[in-house]
């Protein structure tokens, strides 16, 4: 006899097999079919869904001009649902302050793309503050992690979906592309102090917001193992694109 556990609130995300929070120290687990609030369209809530019940992990935005707007069905993404942020708008989805700061070594896994713009894919809330766990587009091919410090690399990064892991991990920070097993960079990201997460944009939500799309976003209060990380990604590559990055 096969027992399926499903934790509660979470069985329409669970899978028999795997989910994000399966691995531990899942601290924040955003999926797009998954916790969505919707006003006429556009997303006006993002919830977290790795069980912590932490209600400010939730990611919102109140202005209706600057949420993003929901694709139930996004065929370049293999049918799986996805948000669309937009720079004009300054669309960004942000966190309140959670009831335990993350704190470095953290993981940040996600699927998503944007365009050859100055835009952050998320960035860490610490009060006015900006760039303190961020994730961003620093010019047409220069990718760059910064919790204080900032590692870049020079790549199309952004040439259509992604899967990237961000490591902080101070001096032994790295960015995964694609592939879980030979980071793209590594080096010294800082290790900047975060209270909460800007999802699809920077910590005050300026022009420098995303112009593209984000799937699904997971974040761990570890450096994840290779299992850990092809583990993700082969679950990942199965919803968004199949083969891909496993």
């Amino acid at each position: 006899m096969t027992i399926n556990f499903f934790p509660p609130g979470q069985a329409s995300g669970w899978s028999p097999t795997f989910a994000p929070p399966m691995i531990p120290g899942c601290l924040l687990w955003l999926r797009g079919d998954l916790g969505i609030t919707l006003n006429s369209g556009n997303v006006s809530s993002w919830a977290d869904q790795s069980g912590l019940n932490d209600p400010n992990k939730n990611v919102t935005q109140a202005t209706g001009s600057k949420q993003p707007a929901y694709n139930a069905v996004d065929g370049a993404y293999n049918g799986q649902a996805t948000l669309s942020f937009t720079a004009a708008s300054v669309s960004v989805l942000r966190s309140g302050t959670w009831s335990v700061a993350p704190a470095q070594p953290l993981t940040v896994v996600f699927v998503g793309e944007g365009s050859t713009a100055t835009q952050y894919m998320f960035d860490g809330i610490n009060g006015a503050a900006f760039n303190n766990l961020a994730c961003f587009l620093a010019s047409a091919n220069r990718m760059e992690l910064d919790a204080g410090a900032g590692l870049a690399v020079n790549t199309g990064i952004y040439a259509g979906q992604q899967c990237l892991a961000a490591v902080f991990n101070g001096a032994t920070s790295s960015l995964y592309q694609n592939n879980s097993r030979t980071p793209t960079i590594s080096g010294n990201a800082g290790s900047t102090a975060i209270t909460g997460m800007a999802v699809g944009g920077d910590g005050p939500g300026t022009a420098d917001s995303l112009n593209g799309k984000i799937a699904e976003f997971i974040m761990y209060s570890q450096v994840l193992t290779t299992p850990q990380l092809n583990q993700l990604f082969v679950y990942l590559s199965n919803r968004y694109a199949p083969g891909a990055w496993a």
